[in-house]
């Protein structure tokens, strides 16, 4: 069994301590964010929480462990 820690906009957002439109703002101009996992039907997307995490060290954002 392969276990995908997946994430949403709303858990993105928490985790860089800001609101769901900032963080899907980013998902889709930052050209550093990374690339969605999976896109499920009307556009509802989710990322690997260890590429978010990635992306937010790589940023200078803090990861809380």
């Amino acid at each position: 069994m392969v276990d995908l820690d997946l994430v949403g906009v709303p858990d993105i957002a928490e985790m860089i301590g800001s609101v769901r439109q900032y963080a899907h703002r980013l998902s889709r101009e930052d050209p550093e964010f990374p690339e969605p996992a999976v896109e499920l039907n009307r556009g509802v997307r989710l990322w690997k929480r260890a590429d978010i995490e990635k992306w937010m060290r790589a940023t200078g954002r803090e990861v809380d462990k």
